[in-house]
């Protein structure tokens, strides 16, 4: 009975090691694999847009700030704003409209696009939209509260 007891014993320690050796041999791959950030973001560079944001019923938007990367402006009366030398990375270039009053809107833009023009439409707080994807189409009709 002790020598049955001695061997599964052994048996057991085995497998814990080379389980355990398989799972090191696994996280050094999972670790070599593994991109940095920068890698996934690209090189960072300066850009110029342009554009104008209007709400739903396209009548422009004055005071909505807009951030392209390290730079934030406000929308004139007109809805019109520029950001000239904007750091922003090469693989990721978010532009993000807010006011208050109004859902934010969030996109990543292209920034090796040769039209820096952007346009947006910013919707009223409260408004449901008839589609889950809506949010992302701005386009479709929306029903208010």
């Amino acid at each position: 009975m002790k020598s049955t007891a001695l061997k599964v014993f052994v048996f057991l320690i085995c497998i814990f090691f080379i389980s355990s050796n398989s799972s090191e041999d696994k996280l050094k791959e999972q670790i070599n694999n593994t991109n940095t950030l920068t890698e996934y973001l690209g090189k960072p560079i300066e850009v110029n847009f342009k554009g104008s944001i209007v709400n739903d019923n396209n009548e422009p938007l004055d005071s909505v700030t807009v951030t392209i990367g390290n730079q934030s402006v406000q929308t004139d009366a007109q809805g019109n704003f520029e950001i000239k030398k904007a750091t922003a990375h090469d693989n990721f270039l978010p532009i993000e409209a807010q006011r208050k009053g109004y859902k934010n809107v969030i996109l990543n833009l292209n920034p090796n696009t040769k039209d820096k023009n952007i346009d947006i439409t910013l919707k009223k707080e409260g408004t449901t939209c008839l589609f889950w994807f809506c949010e992302h189409n701005h386009n479709l009709s929306t029903a208010s509260n």
